[in-house]
């Protein structure tokens, strides 16, 4: 279910982006855009909101829960693929020439990364923060303190998704109000049937961890290997 989920984001995600041209999207840019700083190396907080999305496929136990949380991203991903449709946001004047940028070879090669892959619009609401949030959520109705846990990596990824020119902070806010909004409808107050557990034990945890780990590492592998995607 999470995979089929994925590919339901991703693949309409990529086909919007590459069918709308940047230079016919509006701008939500406001005084506040220009006056929060460009901050290269938070490009590696950024991509946390790639591995924060899939938590509830390790956390949630509740074949019932999970299936609610599924249907809560469905709507998430509907929602903002219908936004990108009828609403282009272009965040193109936002990315710096990165010839221009004093920053590692490692976090050059991320921003390139990112910049190369995730085109420059499908901005408004942001649905990389929105899933991040609603997986937030979704963490705290199986067990508070992974909830709050998920919600200490939100906060972070939210300032993030700004400092490293993707989004605009109406974005940002946007796919938070839009995150809260779906779990207040559809997963606030759930409650499993009986005789099913809401949440995994702590090894879910120490298992997601991993994994964010693992990501990082196989991006380091594949920097040091010389790889460049965005060229492919």
């Amino acid at each position: 279910m999470a995979v089929a989920v994925l590919a339901y984001a991703f693949g309409p995600y990529f086909w919007i982006g590459a069918s709308v041209d940047p230079g016919r999207a509006a701008s939500l840019a406001t005084p506040l855009d220009e006056r929060i700083p460009f901050v290269a190396g938070s490009i590696w907080i950024y991509a946390a909101v790639y591995v924060l999305i899939g938590l509830p496929a390790f956390v949630v136990e509740s074949p019932a829960l999970f299936r609610r949380v599924v249907l809560a991203y469905l709507v998430v991903i509907t929602v903002c693929l219908v936004c990108f449709l009828v609403f282009p946001i272009s965040g193109a004047p936002l990315r710096p020439a990165l010839e221009g940028v004093d920053a590692s070879a490692f976090v050059l090669w991320g921003l390139r990364l990112n910049y190369g892959l995730d085109p420059p619009v499908n901005l408004f609401p942001s649905m990389h923060l929105a899933g991040a949030t609603i997986a937030a959520f979704s963490a705290w109705q199986a067990r508070r303190a992974y909830g709050a846990l998920a919600f200490a990596l939100v906060v972070p990824v939210a300032i993030s998704v700004c400092t490293v020119k993707q989004h605009y902070w109406l974005d940002a806010a946007a796919g938070v109000l839009l995150a809260a909004g779906v779990w207040a409808w559809l997963l606030r107050g759930f409650l499993p049937p009986p005789g099913e557990r809401p949440a995994r034990g702590p090894g879910s945890l120490v298992a997601f961890v991993g994994f964010l780990a693992s990501v990082y590492a196989a991006l380091y592998a594949a920097f040091r290997a010389g790889l460049e995607p965005w060229t492919w």
